[in-house]
């Protein structure tokens, strides 16, 4: 009785330990210089299977960086590469491939 106590509290331990997830996210949020908006916030999402997540956020003003997450963000989805110590972000658009640095 006992070994199977140890045995299923082994098996539920490790449930939790195999299903951690390793994603990365980066945030960043600057002045950028269009005519219709000034102030853009980014966060990429690296995923653990090379993939990434981007979205991209557009606001009329600085103030309105704290509620950004009430706004639609433009999403970009692909693939990433390492050049050194350095990730590439691939994104495929209309078949083509594109490099963002």
């Amino acid at each position: 009785m006992k070994k199977k106590l140890i045995l299923w509290s082994l098996i539920f331990i490790s449930q939790f330990v195999v299903c951690q997830k390793n994603n990365k996210i980066y945030f960043t949020r600057n002045h950028i210089y269009r005519t219709t908006y000034s102030y853009g916030i980014t966060e990429i999402i690296i995923h653990s299977d090379t993939t990434y997540t981007r979205r991209d956020w557009s606001m009329l003003n600085k103030k309105e960086w704290k509620d950004y997450k009430k706004y639609k963000p433009k999403l970009s989805v692909g693939k990433i590469s390492f050049n050194g110590k350095n990730y590439v972000l691939n994104e495929f658009r209309n078949g083509n491939k594109s490099d963002f640095e």
